[in-house]
């Protein structure tokens, strides 16, 4: 689950190491020793770099965290679970800053048919929901890049500045499965 910094020049990942199952590294896409940001409270559900030097991730308090791309540490909380919330996973930060796209588990056994794509607006902390039965990924386009439980892969115009879905899905293609 490899994910850049937002001018490429480092490469975030989640690893086990020093026999924890789950740690934040990241190193540079030409090679050298990787550097450990956290090694505590991490899940592997996907991790964003912002432009602002934060990496936003999931942690195991199901919560999206986020931690200092240069000084590392425990993972400071970024939203809160709702009632009948299991899960916060797979974030993607806005290139704006003002928010973030991730998937909303309703369950611990990561069911999509169950899942709900949310935004959660950085200034107020608050989140909502957008679309039901699916996970999404922000696209530089301008999209949400879709994936439906029933393995339909789409795209949505999405306004970040707004926070929300300004169109219909578009389908591109079908029988995805992740």
């Amino acid at each position: 689950q490899p994910f850049f910094s937002p001018g490429g020049e480092r490469i975030g990942f989640f690893a086990a190491h020093a026999g924890r199952p789950r740690a934040l590294l990241t190193v540079s896409p030409e090679g050298g020793l990787p550097v450990m940001l956290a090694d505590s409270l991490l899940r592997r559900e996907g991790g964003s770099w912002s432009k602002d030097g934060f990496i936003y991730l999931g942690t195991a308090g199901g919560w999206i965290g986020k931690v200092s791309a240069e000084t590392g540490g425990a993972p400071t909380q970024v939203t809160t679970l709702a009632e009948g919330e299991a899960n916060h996973a797979w974030p993607n930060v806005l290139p704006n800053g003002r928010g973030i796209v991730f998937t909303v588990f309703h369950t611990d056994n990561f069911v999509y048919t169950d899942a709900t794509i949310a935004v959660a607006d950085l200034t107020t902390g608050k989140h909502r929901d957008l679309l039901r039965g699916a996970m999404a990924w922000y696209a530089a386009s301008g999209h949400l890049v879709i994936l439906s439980h029933d393995g339909t892969l789409s795209a949505v115009p999405f306004d970040e500045k707004k926070l929300e879905i300004i169109g219909e899905p578009v389908p591109l293609a079908g029988k995805v499965t992740l």
